[in-house]
């Protein structure tokens, strides 16, 4: 039996943030299904220089939206792919429109044609939007400000496109997310249900796909949930958990790992007593064996995972 070795130091900073995180949720807002005009909203300057980075010239020809609403990036007249973070959506199609031509610097990947946004410049508006994350000082960056994005879930209806694959859509990290048809119909998957049907994703392959969609003035999005080359040959895909879902799993096991270390009501000192109270004994739970000890005033926590 092998077995894995994973030491953690926790400081008392550390202990802090266990004891005292919150997870949240913000529902987001019911959208009409036709975007409304959206004013350009103005940002604070980034901390860093996003012109040391390369450089992208291109026309926007088609907006990719998130299966939520949201503007995500754009594809040039060239087939590259300009990834934005989607809480800058509002900022984006404020600064730039569909046929305008714009100054991208950001990261390019190595192998597909995707570049990660740093900072997006209309040339006919001659606005910047910076990507200085959700959190990147006041202003619209930050979540709750400005107006909201143009779709959302309350706007979705059940839909059926069929067209040619133009392209596969890739997320920031690299991972295939989902295709754009050649009309510029977006469709999501969840990226290991987009490895999987891979073939099926394959450029210049009609495709027909059913699932929930979003259409307005900005593009037509359809979060698939049955894909095929025809009717007859048509793949299920397993839709992701619900966000709430998701936090839900979170918070069960961010309680679970407060419960099993004691840290989530006790300050730093009665940590240190109960590790001498406990005498380093190893608990033994769901196949995980771990124990507590303390050296030069580190709390540090050994985990032994089975395999």
């Amino acid at each position: 039996m092998k077995m894995k070795l994973t030491t953690l130091l926790l400081t008392t900073t550390t202990l802090g943030l266990l004891a005292g995180g919150v997870l949240a949720q913000t529902s987001p807002a019911a959208v009409p299904a036709t975007a409304p005009a959206i004013p350009a909203l103005a940002q604070a300057q980034p901390t860093f220089d996003p012109s040391q980075l390369p450089t992208t010239r291109g026309t926007v020809r088609f907006f990719t939206l998130t299966p939520r609403g949201d503007v995500d990036g754009f594809v040039l007249a060239d087939g590259t792919q300009v990834h934005v973070p989607p809480h800058l959506s509002a900022q984006l199609v404020g600064a730039v429109k569909l046929g305008d031509a714009v100054t991208v610097h950001g990261l390019r990947a190595a192998a597909i044609p995707l570049v990660a946004a740093m900072s997006v410049t209309g040339d006919a508006s001659g606005q910047t939007v910076f990507d200085q994350g959700p959190d990147g000082g006041p202003g619209p960056g930050k979540p709750g400000h400005g107006p909201p994005p143009p779709g959302g879930p309350a706007g979705r209806s059940q839909a059926e496109v069929t067209g040619k694959v133009l392209m596969v859509l890739h997320g920031p990290r690299g991972e295939a997310n989902g295709a754009m048809l050649e009309d510029g119909t977006v469709l999501r998957l969840p990226p290991p249900e987009a490895a999987r049907l891979a073939s099926t994703l394959t450029v210049g392959q009609t495709v027909v796909a059913q699932g929930p969609g979003i259409a307005n003035n900005l593009g037509r999005m359809v979060e698939v949930r049955s894909i095929g080359a025809s009717h007859n040959q048509m793949a299920q895909v397993q839709a992701p958990p619900p966000r709430t879902a998701r936090v839900a799993q979170m918070a069960t096991a961010a309680g679970r790992l407060r419960r099993r270390l004691r840290l989530a009501v006790q300050p730093l000192t009665q940590l240190r007593h109960l590790v001498r109270k406990t005498d380093n004994r190893i608990w033994s739970e769901d196949q995980m064996r771990y124990a507590i000890i303390e050296r030069d005033g580190t709390i540090s926590i050994i985990l032994k995972e089975t395999k």
